[in-house]
């Protein structure tokens, strides 16, 4: 069974938010000329985060969203997060078996920001 990215992130941003992060997933900023969907979007201190997720062999997809949510000034920092070994115990997981693979998975991470 294959997952979608959307349900990753969110379920990211969940496991985030139970740790003390206000973290909300797949939220939909408006802005002027369009919208923006940050997968995972961080407030900390007055910095604005963003966490863009993306599964395995999508890194240079990650890499210019990244790019493009810091030109667009969404995000001070933003995250790269490439889901590299997710395993699902079961067949027809639930919501529980997602968040089980997100704490035991493996990830390859990057980080981009602007000096201002």
């Amino acid at each position: 069974m294959s997952l979608r990215e959307e349900n990753l992130n969110v379920v990211l941003a969940e496991l985030l938010s139970e740790k003390g992060l206000k973290a909300l997933g797949e939220v939909i900023l408006r802005k002027k000329g369009g919208r923006l969907e940050p997968d995972v979007l961080i407030e900390l201190n007055g910095v604005r985060i963003v966490i863009e997720g993306k599964k395995i062999g999508m890194w240079d997809a990650l890499v210019e969203q990244c790019k493009e949510r810091l030109d667009n000034n969404v995000c001070d920092l933003c995250v790269m997060v490439e889901y590299a070994d997710l395993k699902l115990r079961k067949l027809v997981p639930d919501q529980s078996d997602v968040k089980d693979a997100l704490l035991r998975g493996r990830f390859n991470v990057g980080f981009s920001f602007l000096c201002r």
